[in-house]
Parts: structure tokens; sequence; C-alpha cells
């Protein structure tokens, strides 16, 4: 027969555990280990998020000075500016404007520090006019109804101010940083030529494979020792029409380039401006394609000849730059952007709005 164990044992077994279940010392041990375990999974949790989401945003990113920028800063700016451009209609180019954000930022503090040595400064005024100018609604520069525009103006500007992390103190002093850049730019630009020796220049684009020394007998056979500058343009034009890997804008143009003053095309001024007229240069590299190569001929050259105006705002651009190349000496700086530093703007970014990637150039 089985062994059957008495009803009143098992009952009295039960009734053991329900005693030994509530005894105030094990119930407390219990709730000290539950309350233990959940904070330690919560420590786990939080020091995982700290990681991952707070930390990253309040790491150093930058320092000029005692002037310091963590990388939520820089993504605040950056959700700034680009609300800005895409509200004037602009493209806001992702890739491209975070490796500038940096150099950007550095830039204005470099500025902001030396201003008043130059007694260059940016009024509330003209901060004010600023503001307003970026966010007056279009069409109404002449409104008969002044209320109506302060109105609509208010609101571009609350509702631009909702949408990005700055402050208005904050924006303001951005607008101030950008007033005193272009007051800086224009310092220096007092000191610049209005006419400079220029070059009428011509470029080709070939590809790294291509039978160059073929292409460079063609255009020789045309020219025909002949350095009238409308021969050289002709015979240039052929062989680009004929073998350019160039865009649609120079194929038509021929590789024409007109008048180039130095400091244009910095990088390559010492072959352009070595060159003679109706020589070819030798083979260079195109720096932002790396399966081409590009080849100069220079058909006329003049000496003080008068700036265009858009070349003389590249080298205004230019002087501004090595400028603040210079001045970047005078100061501590700190500026780190590494591929993980990169990423991690590009995705809260990404977070907050959707934005244009930078096309492949």
């Amino acid at each position: 027969m089985l062994n059957r164990t008495p009803l009143n044992k098992k009952t009295d077994r039960r009734h053991e555990i329900l005693r030994q279940s509530q005894n105030p010392i094990r119930k407390k041990i219990f709730f000290s280990i539950l309350i233990i375990s959940l904070i330690i999974v919560s420590l786990i949790i939080g020091f995982f998020y700290y990681q991952n989401y707070v930390g990253p945003s309040k790491s150093l990113a930058v320092r000029i000075g005692d002037v310091e920028y963590s990388r939520g800063d820089l993504v605040n700016l950056l959700q700034a500016k680009q609300k800005q451009i895409e509200m004037l209609g602009g493209n806001f180019k992702t890739g491209k404007e975070v490796f500038e954000a940096l150099n950007t930022v550095v830039e204005a503090e470099i500025i902001i520090k030396i201003a008043p040595e130059y007694e260059i400064t940016a009024t509330n005024e003209e901060i004010d006019n600023n503001i307003r100018k970026i966010f007056s609604p279009p069409g109404l520069e002449n409104p008969t109804d002044s209320s109506q525009l302060e109105r609509e103006f208010q609101e571009r500007y609350n509702s631009f101010l909702n949408e990005i992390q700055l402050s208005e103190g904050e924006f303001r002093n951005e607008i101030k940083k950008n007033i005193l850049r272009e007051k800086f730019r224009k310092y220096i630009s007092e000191t610049i030529p209005k006419t400079y020796d220029q070059v009428r220049l011509h470029r080709i684009a070939l590809a790294n494979t291509d039978e160059i020394e073929i292409i460079k007998g063609k255009y020789y056979n045309l020219v025909n020792n002949s350095i009238d500058p409308e021969i050289l343009r002709a015979a240039f034009k052929g062989i680009v029409r004929e073998f350019s890997k160039s865009n649609a804008e120079n194929l038509r143009k021929g590789g024409d380039l007109g008048w180039i003053p130095k400091g244009i095309y910095n990088i390559y001024d010492p072959t352009i401006f070595a060159l003679e007229v109706g020589k070819l240069s030798p083979e260079i590299p195109n720096y932002d394609n790396d399966q081409q190569i590009y080849i100069f001929m220079v058909s006329e050259k003049q000496s003080d000849k008068e700036l265009e105006p858009e070349d003389f705002e590249i080298i205004k651009n230019n002087a501004l730059q090595d400028f603040l190349n210079e001045e970047r000496k005078n100061h501590d700086i700190y500026a780190v952007l590494d591929n993980k530093i990169y990423q991690w703007i590009i995705d809260e970014l990404n977070l907050t709005k959707k934005v244009t990637p930078t096309p492949d150039p």
C-alpha cells in the first residue's frame, strides 16, 4: 500500500509556511532585498541613459579661453541655423554645416574677444534691425497697416524661438556675432586693393585614365604656335567639347573661367600664375574628385585690372579667413570633431527634425 500523509499533517505544514511568511523579520529582509534590487536595476538603467543620452550632450566640444561649448550647445546652434536657413528658402546641408560648426564657433568667440581692440561693436538697435530683416513677413516692405506687420513679425519670431532650444537672449547673441563678423570683414576689406594682376583662365577636367598626351597634342596642333587669344580660346574650347568631364555649364563655356585674380583658386595659384600665355599646365589633381585631373591654360594677362564685384567678395572672405587663422595662435583653443562626435550630432539633428543630407560631390 502507498503511504499517505495524514490530512492534519498537511494542514499543519501549510500553517507553518503561512506563519513563517508572516514573520516580521523575514518580511523586512524580503522587502529590503526587493528594494535593493530595484535600486540596482534603476542605477543600471540610469547609467546607461546618462552614458548614451545625457552624458554626450554635456561633453566638452569647444573651448576658447574661458568660454566652453558642449556637444548639446552645438546641436542647439545648428538647429537654430537650420530653421533660419529653411525659413529663408535655403537648403540646410547637414554634413557641411556640422563640419563647419566648430570652426564657426571658434572664430565667433575670437572676434568677440578682440573686437574692443578695433573699436568694433554691435548695438542693440543693429541687432533688432537684423532680426526684423529676417523675420518680417515677405511682401510687406511698405505696409499700410503697421500693427498687422508687427503682429506677423511677432508670430514668426516667437514661432521660431519655440522651435529651437535657444532663449531670445542666446539667439540675439548669435545675431550679434554675425554682425561683428561682417564688420570685421568690412574693416579688413579696406586694405584690399581694387585692382589686381589677372589672367584669362581656361580649365579642362579629364579622367585619370584619359590619353593626356594625345589631348595636349591635339590642342597644340589647333593652336599652331599662335598666341592670339581668340585662337587659343577656340583651340581650348575644341578639346573641352570633345574630351572634358566637366559639368554642362563648363562645357557650354568651353572651359573659359573668365578673368581671374590671385586668391580665387588659392590652391592652384602657383601653377596658374606661372603659366606662359597659350601653354598648357601639367596635370593637377582635382581635389574635389580623386578620379579627375585638371589642365589649365591662360589666354591673356593684364596688370592692375579692376576686380569684378563677385571676385572682390571672395577676396574679402579669404582675407578675413587669413586674419582669423593668424589670430588663432594668440588664443587657447580646444576643438575636436572626430567620427564619433560627428555621428552623434547628426543623430541628434535627425531626432529633432528631418534634415537634408549633403549630396555627394
